[in-house]
This record gives structure tokens, C-alpha cells and sequence, in this order.
């Protein structure tokens, strides 16, 4: 019990708030829109879909992976 509450405390000293941004990756501008009225400036939205393009005929990369 005492490693336990040892271990915890330990955790909890350590422990910091994560500042980084959440990445999110959406299909179209208008949810990439969405998420950024949603998030604000705690995240980074990347859209595969430019505006003129048409999502159904739109072409996998590699770097939609990343």
C-alpha cells in the first residue's frame, strides 16, 4: 500500500499540463472551418480538400499518411 501511495504521489509530482497543439486533419474546408470556430488556438487544422476541388475524385498522396 505504501509503494502504491508512493508511486502515485511520485506520478502526480511530475505530472505538467500538455501545451502542445491537437492536430486535426478533415476531409473538406468547411469542417476544417468548423473545427477552428471549435478549438480555437489549442489546435492546428490541416484540410486535404482545397476548395475547388472535388472531394469523390480527389487522389491519396503519401503525405496525407503524415
Amino acid at each position: 500500500m505504501k509503494k502504491a501511495l508512493l508511486l502515485l504521489a511520485s506520478l502526480l509530482a511530475f505530472a505538467s499540463p500538455s501545451w502542445a497543439k491537437v492536430r486535426v486533419v478533415t476531409t473538406l474546408q468547411d469542417f476544417s472551418s468548423i473545427a477552428e470556430a471549435v478549438g480555437g488556438d489549442r489546435i492546428e487544422v490541416l484540410a486535404l480538400a482545397k476548395g475547388y476541388q472535388d472531394p469523390h475524385f480527389l487522389d491519396a498522396k503519401p503525405s496525407f499518411i503524415l
